[in-house]
């Protein structure tokens, strides 16, 4: 057989030189571009692809979130390179996740959490990826799971002998939160400083793969450190480069390439989600819809810039004046009744915050009400005014109960009760009483009570005072009339400690007074700009690119440009908004009497801004703006969608009219359509905004809850006809109620509504108005891949011809059964045979001592290639010889020794315990070298798993030496030069007590009595464990099977079945896939004699033949009949071991040849196989290691 092999030896070479040879031709001639598939292939998958959205989550660490990256890739990692390939190639595609992440990538969806680890079994943790995606994957239900975990593990030491357990769990995870998804397992790309470890979890990686597809769940490997990304495109040492993330791109591509080859793995996904493919960034908001979005609650304001200020600290200063005004004296026994007050009875003509108080007398005993008006540094006469009410005097209060800027009378009775009259506004005024005002709150009376704004709306609110200075408010609700529509009840407002209470502690608008929003560059992102009180305009350009938001954190985003505009204005008469729908907004301000605009056109360019002043004398709104920053009259927003924002007047209740600008190019001429919103019960102005809620370009009405923040929308169903009018309330537009949906994150004039995140919707700012910092929430939509019509340009993904997946985890108990499964007998730790008496070996109750005829028949495997069964690992084997001799049938049955299952192999029990080494087959699909690890450094469940108590030479030995004795027929066919032994002699004697007591003995093995047992028990045994090795499962079982060559039968085993084979390699030319399994078998027997063959493991052997020997002399000496053992045992074991490798090598070879064959003749018909470089090297390198096939002997 061996000599044959030389000759195909010489074609497999000239096979392999004809394959590069026609690879070259036909890769530059057939296959344009980077794709691999023949041309049927990509049509049939470009129409497939077309007919359902790819719903890809990819989940991990921070490589699949693309942060810390290479910032060339700006946050995108491989995402947007492999979206944008899958689009090209004809997919609809949505990325989800929980997180959104990446510039200039509209569908950045992603699961990526920097810095997690896999994380425990159970799915919990507050740094395990596996924790998110028990959330995240039921929610998103994705068809397609892109998983990159576990480099912050090897990164971190965390518990790597583990790694792939606790991915095990997370994958069952995925696959029973997302019913029929398909998940691509990549293994780890190459790591600088932490290589070995990111191996060793790859090994793992690779083995789950193979696992799960045996047991039916839809897998697929993407192989990241197969040599393809090098470490000189790893960007930090850990994360890749732009290229090694186009790279990755590549391996994900080719991958899914794989999965679409699948049939139908790729299947619709689930419609059970509360979100559409194919969305835009118009969805409905969802009130705490923010709150799903991971990047909301981070801080966007840092209020750096020194043009960010107040008016400073209140410093008290006064100056003492002579006598400006003498009151009446009053008679002693009233004086004490007589009060003085300073109120606003009469407004002037000043604005409001601007008006000056009268000064009020009052008699007590008469209760007369007399008032001296301010002029200006002096008091007028004396005038009474009426009050319709009466009081005691020490239950008389001044103030504003409606806003109409006027104090009223206020009458608190002793028990709490308030009563009240209405300043009428005349000059004198008259007070009309309107009765009861608010119910005293029981247990507080007059004493207790304190009135004044506390919400700053310009109404006064009831207070009360308990013993220990805590503070309790109800907010008088009432809006511009003489009742209160309601009393609101704020709890405890204050502390005696001073501590305020969440979102109801009131604070004075101070540094967040300045803060307006509008896009000023025309970048499509909301600029942040601040008006000092002077009307100074100062602009921080927001340096993201929409959609990125990456900017924000750390104030990056904003560009200080400093004082661009002095306008001279209140603050509050100046707006922000595009007045001429060019895309920037502009600067408007408003006279307050009259509402006449000044516009100041934007211009900016190369970074600078400059600006063009336009003026109206027009009169539109007379609302003004009361004393709330923003209890404006006049307000801009675009609610027709033109691109121009249109002038709004709203009522104090909120009703609202409207002037539209139609973007004319005469800047002031507009559309008077009068109401367009009618007032909505109970909210006044004050706490109403205009936003575009859900990014249709046209502003909704927003009512944001001045406590907590809440914000109710009414969506802007655009302009209609002037016949539909009457069935809306006389407005000129629809607006659809929505309830909530903004949910505060503080008091209502804290939350501001820019576009932050460049999508045109409204996102929430809180801005802090002690500090103007200011944190986001922003308004996104959920997970959709709509592109807008458009399919990307083609990224030019660079070729992926990936090696084969190797190391593939590979056992080989038998035909198509590839999983390795547990050795039920690894375990194992029952000691050698029960003898009655150990000491003196007396072997009357010895359950295995018993004659040939006896011996228990129930594991015979004889001829049978089952014979390497995963259940008889660790544990006794029996074999049944059959043989003639002169025309005479034998028959016998010879029995292995109970050995140390693998994970007691090294107990210290009364036996030497074996050596510590351990081998195991190396990684790389080129690979066909064996590496020896210390023992020691694995762990009992590791070996338990995947390791084996190997025997060296396999028991199948001792079947074919038996019938060497027999016959004195060789393995190669030969004759013995030592004759043979009779058929008679070996049955009577091979299993009988004929051995004297006193043998040299291997170890201290004991219940020896028999040629079998003594020729056996130096195989390895519980007593003599030093022949034995500790083999990884994978190479164990390839290595019985190369040496199965079943002498006896004639018929030895192959390392893969005739059939198996031509099936994988049907499928080989199609898929990567079958290529790993076809290659990892062919380099898997070339390992088994680099493995016997290693200086390490090598003595070992070659020690337990001696030992084998030495008993074989023994046996001779001891029984006549079987004294030609020793010599026919030095004839039969060098043959032995050279038939096997020529053998293995000659089947390696013919298989080399078929694979050759199977590729030329594709690439002659004019189809490019995948990977068909790869498979030319791989065929390549492992015809160079055939050499490694050589027997020990």
């Amino acid at each position: 057989m061996f000599a044959t092999s030389g000759s195909k030896l010489v074609i497999a070479s000239y096979g392999a030189l004809l394959l590069l040879t026609l690879l070259s031709t036909v890769l530059a001639r057939a296959v344009p571009g980077h794709d691999v598939a023949t041309l049927n292939e990509r049509d049939e998958l470009h129409n497939r692809a077309g007919r359902f959205y790819l719903r890809i989550m990819p989940l991990g660490a921070s490589i699949t979130r693309g942060d810390p990256g290479d910032p060339e890739l700006e946050g995108r990692g491989y995402r947007k390179y492999l979206r944008d390939r899958l689009r090209v190639r004809g997919w609809k595609v949505n990325m989800v996740g929980s997180q959104r992440w990446g510039s200039r990538f509209n569908d950045n969806d992603n699961e990526g959490w920097p810095g997690f680890v896999v994380g425990p079994e159970d799915g919990t943790g507050d740094n395990a990826v596996h924790a998110k995606a028990k959330s995240a994957v039921p929610k998103y239900k994705p068809n397609l799971v892109l998983l990159n975990c576990g480099t912050n593990d090897a990164v971190q030491n965390n518990d790597l002998d583990n790694v792939g357990k606790r991915m095990e769990a997370m994958l069952k995870t995925v696959f029973d939160s997302s019913p029929g998804v398909v998940v691509i397992l990549s293994t780890l790309v190459p790591s600088r400083d932490h290589d070995a470890k990111v191996t060793y979890i790859n090994e793992q990686y690779r083995a789950l793969v193979r696992k799960f597809l045996n047991d039916g769940y839809k897998i697929q490997l993407a192989d990241m450190h197969d040599g393809f990304i090098t470490l000189d495109e790893i960007w930090d040492g850990t994360h890749p480069t732009a290229i090694g993330a186009l790279r990755m791109a590549s391996v994900w591509d080719l991958a899914i390439q794989e999965v679409e080859k699948r049939g139908d793995w790729l299947q619709e996904p689930s419609s059970e989600v509360d979100f559409e493919d194919d969305a835009n960034n118009q969805c409905e908001k969802k009130f705490k819809s923010g709150e799903s979005d991971p990047r909301s609650g981070q801080q966007v304001l840092y209020a750096r810039s020194g043009q960010i200020h107040d008016d400073g600290t209140y410093e008290h200063e006064s100056k003492f004046r002579a006598m400006i005004l003498a009151l009446p004296r009053v008679n002693e026994p009233y004086e004490r009744r007589t009060r003085l007050y300073a109120a606003q009875f009469v407004n002037q003509g000043a604005d409001r915050g601007g008006e000056r108080d009268d000064l009020i007398w009052v008699n007590g005993d008469h209760n007369e009400v007399h008032m001296f008006m301010n002029k200006g540094g002096r008091f007028g006469d004396r005038v009474k005014v009426n009050i319709d009410g009466d009081c005691i005097s020490r239950g008389i209060r001044w103030g504003d109960v409606n806003n109409d800027g006027l104090d009223d009378f206020i009458c608190i009775h002793p028990n709490g009760d308030m009563w009240v009259s209405i300043n009428d506004g005349q000059n004198p005024p008259n007070f009309k009483g309107v009765g009861k005002f608010k119910d005293a709150v029981p247990g507080y009376p007059q004493a207790n009570v304190r009135l004044g704004d506390i919400d700053g709306d310009g109404r006064l609110d009831y207070c009360v005072i308990d013993n220990s200075g805590d503070v309790y408010c109800w907010r008088n609700g009432g809006i511009q009339h003489d009742r209160v529509e309601y009393w609101q009840d704020l709890g405890r407002v204050f502390t005696a400690e001073g501590k305020g209470l969440g979102a109801i502690d009131i604070e004075a608008m101070r540094l967040g007074d300045g803060v307006f929003w509008g896009d000023m560059t025309g970048t499509g992102n909301d600029d942040y700009v601040w008006i000092d009180p002077e009307g100074n305009v100062v602009v921080f350009a927001n340096r993201n690119t929409p959609p990125d938001t990456n900017l924000y954190k750390d104030g990056a985003a904003w560009d200080d440009k400093g004082i661009v505009l002095r306008t001279g204005m209140d603050r509050k008469a100046l707006h922000i908004g595009d007045w001429n729908g060019d895309g920037k907004a502009d600067v408007i301000g408003v006279e307050k009497r009259t509402g006449a605009m000044t516009v100041w056109l934007t211009n900016y360019n190369n970074g600078a801004f400059s600006f063009s002043k336009q003026t109206s004398e027009q009169a539109y709104c007379n609302q003004g703006w009361g004393v709330g920053r923003y209890d404006l009259g006049m307000r801009f927003a675009d609610i027709t969608g033109s691109g121009c924002v249109d002038y709004l007047c709203l009522e104090l209740d909120g009703r609202t009219t409207a002037w539209l600008n139609d973007c004319k190019s005469d800047l002031f001429d507009l559309r008077n359509v009068g109401q367009v919103k009618f007032a909505e019960p109970s909210k006044d102005r004050a706490n109403i905004r205009f936003a575009d809620v859900n990014g249709d370009g046209r502003a909704d009405y927003l009512w944001v809850d001045k406590f907590i923040g809440d914000t109710s929308a009414w969506i802007n169903g655009g302009e209609r006809p002037e016949s539909e009018r009457p069935n809306l309330g006389g407005s000129k537009f629809f607006w659809e109620k929505k309830g909530p949906v903004y949910s505060g994150s503080s008091r209502g004039p804290n939350m501001h509504f820019p576009n932050l995140g460049g999508v045109g919707r409204a996102d929430m700012v809180h801005v802090d108005p002690t500090t103007a910092h200011g944190w986001v929430w922003f308004n996104s939509c959920p997970a959709g891949g709509d592109d807008g019509g458009f399919t990307p340009r083609d990224p030019e993904l660079p070729l992926y011809e990936p090696m084969p997946m190797c190391p593939w985890p590979l056992c080989y108990s038998a035909d198509n059964s590839w999983g390795c499964g547990m050795d039920p007998a690894a375990d194992d730790f029952s000691d050698e045979y029960i003898c009655e008496d150990p000491e003196s070996e007396s072997l009357s109750a010895s359950e295995d001592f018993s004659d040939a005829q006896e011996i228990n028949t129930t594991n015979i495997t004889a001829n049978d290639p089952r014979s390497l069964s995963i259940d008889k690992r660790g544990e006794k084997r029996s074999f049944q010889i059959d043989w003639t001799d002169l025309a005479i049938a034998f028959q016998i049955i010879v029995q292995s020794r109970r050995y140390p299952g693998s994970t007691h192999l090294h107990d210290l029990t009364r036996s030497t315990p074996a050596s510590d080494l351990a081998f195991r087959m190396a990684p790389g699909c080129t690979s066909t070298a064996v590496n020896v690890i210390d023992r020691t450094a694995l762990t009992r469940q590791q070996i338990l798993d995947g390791w084996d108590t190997e025997h060296n030479p396999d028991l199948q030995f001792i079947r074919d030496f038996i019938y060497t004795l027999g016959t004195g027929i060789l393995p190669d066919g030969t004759q013995t030069l030592s004759g043979h032994i009779s058929g008679a002699d070996i049955q009577n004697y091979w299993n009988a007590r004929v051995l004297p007591r006193n043998l040299p003995r291997a170890g201290s093995s004991r219940c020896i009595t028999k040629p079998n047992e003594y020729f056996m028990d130096r195989f390895g045994s519980h007593g003599n464990r030093s022949p034995m090795l500790l083999c990884e499962r994978n190479l164990n079982q390839v290595k019985g099977r190369v040496f199965d060559i079943n002498t006896p039968s004639g018929r030895p085993t192959s390392p893969m079945a005739q059939d198996t084979f031509q099936e994988l390699l049907d499928d080989a030319v199609t898929s990567v896939a079958a290529q790993t399994e076809l290659f990892e078998n062919l380099r898997m027997v070339i390992g088994v004699f680099n493995y016997i063959n290693h200086p390490q493991a090598l003595p070992v052997l070659r020690a337990n033949i001696r030992e084998l020997e030495n008993a074989a002399d023994e046996i001779s000496a001891s029984v006549g009949a079987l004294r030609n053992v020793g010599p026919i045992f030095r004839e039969f074991y060098p043959i032995w071991y050279r038939e096997a490798a020529t053998l293995a090598q000659t089947w390696v070879s013919d298989r080399l040849n078929d694979i050759i064959g199977r590729f030329t003749g594709e690439i002659m018909m004019g189809t490019a196989p995948p990977n068909a470089r790869g498979v030319r090297e791989m065929v390549h390198n492992l015809f160079n290691d055939l050499g490694n096939i050589t027997s020990p002997f």
